[in-house]
């Protein structure tokens, strides 16, 4: 249990070490952050042909922040978390597909330091094992984070 709560503590830490912006400033709108970030990404040498065809249809998602806002990590207690995140069937799955992926997580270990169990147990709670794939755009998604989320430097970047 100890190892459990352990590896699903990794993705509350993550938020809550990650510094936010000072709320304390003044947000310009959605548009005018989209053309600086349009202006920021042309001068570090994306092309316009890149920036139109990715920006030109970028839409703010207030959906996306309320979620962001809601996260299941911060409403339950680890038990709570534990019981809907954690559960036997997903555990067992978890452990069917770090055996089935072995060859895969071991090189994707070597490459970039991270034990295959950690990353079994983050694709487990992030997507059900790829089975929960979400329900917005993800550039769209990503810009409203950029621009308005809790992260917002580090969903920019």
């Amino acid at each position: 249990m100890t190892k459990k709560i352990l590896l699903l503590s990794i993705p509350l830490l993550c938020f809550l070490i990650i510094p936010s912006p000072a709320s304390a400033q003044k947000k310009k709108s959605f548009d005018a952050w989209l053309a600086d970030f349009r202006t920021e990404a042309a001068a570090k040498g994306i092309s316009q042909a890149t920036l139109q065809s990715t920006l030109s249809r970028i839409q703010y998602l207030p959906k996306v922040i309320e979620l962001q806002k809601n996260q299941p990590e911060f409403k339950f207690t680890v038990e709570e978390y534990l019981i809907r995140v954690a559960s036997e069937a997903r555990t067992l799955r978890g452990r069917e597909v770090l055996a089935e992926q072995r060859s895969l997580l071991d090189r994707m270990q070597e490459r970039y330091g991270v034990p295959p169990h950690y990353l079994v147990a983050l694709w487990g709670i992030e997507t059900d094992f790829g089975r929960l794939t979400g329900g917005f755009p993800v550039l769209d998604a990503t810009a409203t984070l950029a621009y308005g989320g809790s992260r917002s430097d580090f969903f920019q970047e």
